[in-house]
């Protein structure tokens, strides 16, 4: 992901480990990789943590990781500001033409996602420019 991101402008990685504390592997990776980056952390609860056998689908993931990232993102940009937030996932690999296609978005966008729930693809299902639903597998 470092690499693919080393090739997008404007661009600042906020990344958010699921721990307790940041730990010295992910400084050490995001100091390598030179792309402008934040880094924190935020352990998920007990309450909301797989438990082994547990199937994926049964709890939420990264929900508090995603709103700390919102939460750095106000206390740290100003409103005049123009930009976008995209929600990354660490295994997922990305074409450098998502980000120019990201950079078109005025409001709100959406895309798929491939290889996903068993599902060659999971996304919205547009209509004239409007999403009419959500193929998916959850």
């Amino acid at each position: 992901l470092c690499q693919t991101l080393m090739h997008v402008d404007n661009l600042i990685w906020i990344v958010v480990e699921d721990s307790n504390n940041k730990t010295d592997l992910v400084k050490r990776f995001l100091q390598k990789c030179k792309v402008k980056s934040v880094h924190l952390n935020i352990r998920t609860p007990e309450a909301l943590q797989l438990e082994n056998e547990e199937p994926v689908w049964k709890k939420s993931r990264g929900v508090e990781q995603r709103n700390l990232a919102l939460t750095w993102i106000r206390d740290n940009i100003s409103i005049r500001e123009k930009g976008i937030v995209y929600f990354g996932d660490d295994d997922n690999t990305y074409d450098l033409d998502l980000f120019n296609e990201i950079r078109r978005t005025d409001y709100v966008s959406v895309w798929p996602v491939g290889i996903c729930g068993g599902l060659r693809w999971e996304g919205p299902v547009c209509e004239n420019g409007h999403v009419k639903y959500w193929h998916t597998a959850w």
